[in-house]
């Protein structure tokens, strides 16, 4: 009790601690985000439009929780890049781009951002960096036991990716 001078343990049971391992780590218990920044070349961002975004994300395990379980994996872009503290950017005219994710499942998820990246096109003084975490939304994080693992970008063969479909920006002659 709090009056004894013990302290009060909010878990139902004590998570196991982060693995030292690079992988990108989502959800569980506590809560874990991870942070993407992306290397955007300027002749993309500056003489492109961007016609479609897929984010390509590879599982290192199978996802973890309750079985028959499932969770959203959102990503938006993130207002400052502070690292581990980055806020997310939120926009109520852009919604944010997500996943449903398995409990089990192993396979590559692929989500759409052409948003985002349309966004940073607009607006050169955003951060080129993409926040990741599990739903329903920011103000509930951890209401699921669900975690996600996906390769980092050291992992040479297995790392994020950007696949992007662009055309060159016309320009009319007056």
């Amino acid at each position: 009790s709090p009056a004894g001078g013990g302290g009060f343990d909010g878990f139902v049971f004590t998570p196991d601690p982060a693995p030292l391992d690079t992988n990108l780590l989502v959800g569980g218990l506590p809560a874990a985000r991870s942070l993407l920044r992306v290397n955007l070349p300027r002749a993309i961002r500056d003489s492109t439009q961007i016609v479609r975004a897929t984010l390509i994300l590879v599982a290192s395990d199978s996802v973890r929780g309750v079985p028959s379980d499932s969770f959203v994996l959102f990503v938006h872009p993130a207002a400052v890049d502070l690292g581990a503290k980055s806020s997310i950017l939120r926009d109520p005219f852009l919604a944010p781009d997500s996943a449903v994710i398995h409990v089990g499942f192993t396979d590559t998820v692929r989500i759409e951002i052409t948003n985002i990246l349309r966004r940073w096109q607009a607006d050169t003084s955003l951060p080129r960096s993409l926040v990741l975490h599990q739903g329903p939304d920011f103000p509930f994080e951890g209401v699921t036991l669900a975690e996600v693992r996906f390769f980092s970008s050291r992992a040479a063969l297995r790392r994020p990716t950007l696949r992007l479909t662009y055309v060159p920006r016309l320009t009319f002659a007056p």
